[in-house]
């Protein structure tokens, strides 16, 4: 006669539920160079092994890694970033024991260009926001950086105002994103 073995055995896979997410894209006030933010939902911690932080090349849609982090940081700030030259494209991935998680959305905050229509005219062109919707934006202007005040709000539609009445003495302008409330939907 013959003999049976019977064996069983159970495996249990974690699956990542999360992908990750870019909250903003905006400029670090001390040092003046784009910083990214994001958040780690606490199921990560047990799967996840780093945050890698991506910047577009050259060359469309080629991304480089430019920093790994650990997994419970929640923001980077891209000291080679010139934000008053350009903008820069960036993204986000999980690391992996076994590779890595896709990339976010790319986000790409604005850039603005000021330059004079004459006659006390000044135009602003700014590029949209790009990971995030934008509900409007705000311009703002003022004799110092520090003394910014809003002087219109446009669509975020809208990449231009034009300052028809702006006074003599008053000389900085930046532009202001009003993102929409995401925890409405």
């Amino acid at each position: 006669t013959y003999g049976s073995d019977v064996y069983s055995s159970s495996t249990r896979v974690k699956t990542l539920q999360q992908t990750p997410v870019i909250k903003i894209v905006d400029i670090d006030e001390l040092t003046g160079k784009h910083r990214l933010q994001w958040s780690v939902p606490e199921e990560l911690n047990s799967i996840a092994t780093n945050i890698n932080v991506y910047k577009e090349s050259s060359r469309i849609g080629e991304y480089d890694i430019i920093a790994p982090l650990p997994l419970g940081t929640s923001s980077f700030t891209d000291l080679s970033s010139e934000p008053k030259i350009q903008a820069s494209r960036y993204c986000i991935s999980y690391g992996l024991p076994y590779g890595e998680t896709a990339l976010t959305t790319a986000h790409q905050p604005i850039h603005l260009l000021v330059n004079s229509g004459g006659s006390g005219v000044w135009n602003l062109y700014w590029g949209k926001y790009e990971g995030r919707q934008i509900t409007s934006y705000r311009t703002l202007r003022g004799a110092t950086p520090e003394t910014l005040g809003c002087i219109a709000e446009v669509s975020g539609n809208i990449t231009s105002y034009s300052d028809i009445n702006a006074p003599v003495a008053e000389g900085y302008y930046a532009v202001e994103i009003l993102l929409v409330d995401d925890s409405a939907s």
